[in-house]
């Protein structure tokens, strides 16, 4: 009996998998060619993403200055909303160097590269760009392809996926590049850290992934600094506190080994440029 039992529910097992096969089927096929793009693409390139090449670089560095030089002003970070899937396009925001952004569009109509849509408003000398993505080993890549007139790759830049500093979610696009922000936090400064204040009184500070920090003064929110190119004092890093506030107040920073050095900033009118003044916060880090 139980033999019997057990062959049955083998036979419903292979039958309903049958059958979820069939539907499933039956449902691809009437799909239009953009509703199976619409269905491919949409829930994958949703989100905020970061060049692959400028994180890398940055573990290295441990300096947004010298990568952003060693990167250039090439599209450095790309949101994506393509929550809206009754329509056939998706709003593009991409950063040139990390100052601002532009608004493009990508429709969701095949590209010349496999595996691609196309991207618009963002064609230059001949060149066109399209968007696609792979997965390695559960990591998602997003690839934006410039091509040329023809449609034919002329190279590609590779973007990682970066969690929005606002909610800490990495499927809703900020819109306001904090994908930049998270990796700046994420891999230069987010941790436990002492310090000696002016007084030789020792305190415990922590930054997280998403630019909240506690136990320095009455500070709640710190920015690494991401833009660059833009005039002098701009090509140096800086971490500021409580930024876009009247209380806002910004230090030079280095990072060395497991601590981070904060200093005020001295105007060199012969360099035209911002260099290191006194020494106000030494953070070692605390593992």
């Amino acid at each position: 009996m139980r033999q019997r039992f057990a062959f049955l529910s083998f036979l419903i097992i292979i039958v309903s998998c049958h059958n979820n096969k069939q539907v499933k089927e039956q449902y691809i096929a009437k799909l239009s060619p953009m509703d199976s793009l619409i269905e491919k693409f949409a829930p994958i390139i949703n989100g905020d993403w970061v060049r692959a090449d400028y994180v890398e670089d940055l573990k290295k560095t441990l300096s947004p200055n010298k990568s952003y030089h060693h990167i250039g002003e090439e599209e450095w970070a790309i949101s994506i909303d393509s929550r809206n899937t009754s329509i056939d396009s998706a709003i593009v925001y991409i950063s040139y160097g990390g100052a601002g952004s532009e608004e493009d569009v990508t429709f969701f109509e095949p590209g010349k590269v496999p595996n691609s849509i196309l991207l618009e408003n963002i064609s230059q000398y001949g060149k066109s760009f399209q968007l696609g993505f792979e997965i390695v080993h559960n990591d998602t890549n997003l690839i934006l392809y410039e091509c040329d007139s023809t449609g034919k790759e002329i190279s590609q830049r590779k973007y990682i996926r970066a969690r929005n500093e606002l909610t800490g979610n990495d499927t809703i696009p900020s819109v306001t590049f904090s994908n930049l922000s998270y990796y700046h936090n994420k891999l230069l400064i987010s941790g436990k850290y002492s310090y000696v204040d002016s007084l030789g009184q020792k305190h415990n500070a922590e930054f997280n992934d998403f630019g909240k920090v506690t136990g320095i003064k009455n500070y709640k929110t710190y920015y690494v600094e991401g833009v660059f190119g833009q005039g002098p004092g701009d090509d140096t890093d800086a971490i500021y506190f409580e930024l876009y506030t009247k209380a806002s107040v910004d230090y030079l920073l280095r990072i060395y080994r497991d601590s981070l050095y904060l200093y005020t900033d001295t105007f060199n009118d012969s360099t035209n440029s911002y260099g290191k003044g006194k020494l106000v916060y030494k953070l070692i880090r605390q593992k």
